[in-house]
This record gives structure tokens, C-alpha cells and sequence, in this order.
């Protein structure tokens, strides 16, 4: 037994059939099927009962699992440790939605950084699913969820079961952001049909998931309101195109001003179903405190606070 035996079996688990596990690994399916075996056959066990909807995991299994995870995640903490050399090196990985307060928030965080250690910094912005996967397994320190709030339980059991701690940060709807020129730009409060015929900008990997299941991760968008959609991946370039596209549109958690007056935009209201969103910080359960996370979680909540000032300010105005 090794390491990634242990790596193969926790991503078993989490995808709940060996097809779906190879494909996340990157191996061919009897190749991984064959390294299960092998493990139990080696343990005098077995980890997981088959069966036509996949594969779960017996009460020993639950319990080896585990010890796999906490193993794993002992040996991540290590090698950043080894990486980071005599300590001189600050390593830290994010993994966060593109949300303008958490950017912001980042950002003032890397600058309490001490000046005399070098940085090894990384932030990945996606989706909610590839979020969660990162910090369970591939050694990231922190990271923000967004979800639809009437699933957010889901999300919360799913994470007791595989050791997170997490913390809800904002609570909000989406609003629409948009050209000062669109058509639609003195309108109030807008209404889904308003949007018909107009382009949609959305982010290329995002996904609004809806859990069904602990285990498994839907992600059906919400928004059903465009037949023409731009897919993008850079914040800059989404904000370009709506300054550019006069008919374009895109939804977004409430930005601040200052960011609307560099791009000659406006943000409005939209009345629309499932739009009641939680943004929710998680990071592996450690006996330690650790305190660069309570660093970063103190930037994000100064800048969440101005994100709740401008939607009380939104609120009074529509008055």
C-alpha cells in the first residue's frame, strides 16, 4: 500500500463509480478497478460494494477512508513545508468565484505579507464544484463556495463528512451589470423577459450547482434568459465587453462603484426566481490555528462589509 493507492481510493469515494474516478485521475478505468482490488485484497477487506449505481462504501471502507484523507492531508502539509524550505518562502492557494470583493480582498491580504519572504502564491477562480475539490485534495488552503442558499445545507453536510470547516460570509441576490448606453439602462428594476434579445456574458466554467446529493454536484444554471451568450474567463475582458457590447449584460454579486465609473457601467435589480445566493469560505479542519487564514477571512470581511453597504444603499433607492 502507498500513497496514491490512498489518493485513488478517496477519489473513488468522492466520485462514486470507478468511471467517474479514472477520468478525474487521468487513468484508464480497468487500470484504477484493478488498483482497488489490489488494495483490498491487500487489507483483507473491502472498501467498496458495487453495484449498478456505482460504488459506496462498506463500515470498514467509511473508516479507512478516513485515515486516507487525513493522511493525504497530513502529507500536503509537509510538502509545503518542504517547498517553502527554511520558512522564508510564504506558500498559499486560493481557490474563490470571480467576485470583485474577494479580488480585492486577496490583494489587501498579499500586501501584509512580511517584505522580507519571498511569495508562491496561487488564486484560481472557478466554480463551486472544482472549489471544493481543490482544498479536499489538491492542497489548497482556502476557498469560497458560492451556491444557491436553498441548497446550502446540503453543501454544509456534505462538508461535516469530509472534515471542512466553513463559514458563510455574504448573503445576497445577483444583480445585472451593464453599459450607462444599454437600451435597458433607465430602467428601475428590470424583469427576466426585459433581457430577451439582448447577450448575455457569463463566465466560461461557471456553474450555479444545486446539490442533490452529498456526493455528487449538479450544476444547472438558473438563468434560463438568453439566446446569445458570450462565454469569458478574464474579469477584465467581461468588463470590456460590457463597455463595448451595448446590448451585452451579465450577472454578477453587487461591485462597487468605483468599478462601474472606470467602465462606464450600471448595476441594476433583477426580478427573477432562484436568485438568493451564499457565498461560503471553507479550509481543512486543523488542530492549529492558522493565521494567515484568519488574515485573509479579516480582508474579506472588510471588503464583504462594503459589498453589504452598497446592497442597502440599492435597497434604499428602489425605497
Amino acid at each position: 500500500m502507498n500513497l496514491q493507492h490512498l489518493k485513488y481510493t478517496v477519489e473513488v469515494y468522492k466520485a462514486g463509480s470507478i468511471s467517474g474516478a479514472a477520468q478525474n485521475l487521468y487513468m484508464a478505468q480497468p487500470n484504477l478497478s484493478k488498483a482497488i482490488k489490489d488494495l483490498e485484497k491487500e487489507l483483507g477487506f473491502e472498501i467498496f460494494e458495487r453495484s449498478s449505481e456505482g460504488m459506496s462504501p462498506t463500515d470498514m471502507g467509511i473508516r479507512f477512508i478516513y485515515h486516507a484523507r487525513n493522511i493525504l492531508a497530513e502529507m500536503d502539509d509537509v510538502k509545503r513545508m518542504t517547498e517553502s524550505g527554511d520558512g522564508r518562502v510564504f506558500n498559499y492557494k486560493i481557490s474563490v468565484p470571480r467576485a470583485t470583493y474577494l479580488a480585492k480582498a486577496y490583494s489587501a491580504f498579499l500586501n501584509e505579507i512580511e517584505r522580507d519572504r519571498g511569495i508562491n502564491a496561487v488564486v484560481s477562480e472557478t466554480n463551486a464544484q472544482q472549489t471544493i475539490g481543490n482544498v479536499i485534495s489538491r492542497g489548497y488552503d482556502f476557498g469560497v463556495i458560492r451556491v444557491l442558499k436553498e441548497t446550502a445545507e446540503t453543501y454544509f453536510k456534505y462538508f461535516d463528512v469530509n472534515e471542512l470547516e466553513y463559514k458563510t460570509i455574504l448573503d445576497f441576490s445577483m444583480v445585472i451589470v451593464m453599459s450607462c448606453s444599454h437600451p435597458l439602462a433607465k430602467k428601475k428594476v428590470l424583469l427576466n423577459e426585459d433581457l430577451a434579445g439582448y447577450t448575455k456574458i457569463t463566465h466560461g466554467d461557471f456553474r450555479y450547482p444545486n446539490a442533490k446529493n452529498e456526493d455528487r454536484f449538479e450544476n444547472p444554471e438558473p438563468f434560463k434568459d438568453a439566446d446569445r451568450v458570450i462565454y469569458t474567463y478574464e474579469r477584465g475582458s467581461q468588463f470590456e465587453l460590457l463597455d463595448s457590447l451595448k446590448d451585452s449584460y451579465m450577472w454578477v454579486s453587487p461591485i462597487p462603484g468605483r468599478y462601474l465609473d472606470m467602465y462606464d457601467l450600471v448595476q441594476k435589480k433583477c426580478s427573477v426566481k432562484n436568485n438568493h445566493y451564499v457565498d461560503v469560505a471553507i479550509r481543512k479542519k486543523r488542530n492549529l490555528q492558522n493565521k494567515y487564514d484568519r488574515l485573509f477571512m479579516e480582508k474579506i470581511e472588510v471588503e464583504r462589509d462594503k459589498v453589504i453597504k452598497i446592497i442597502k444603499d440599492m435597497d434604499e433607492a428602489d425605497g
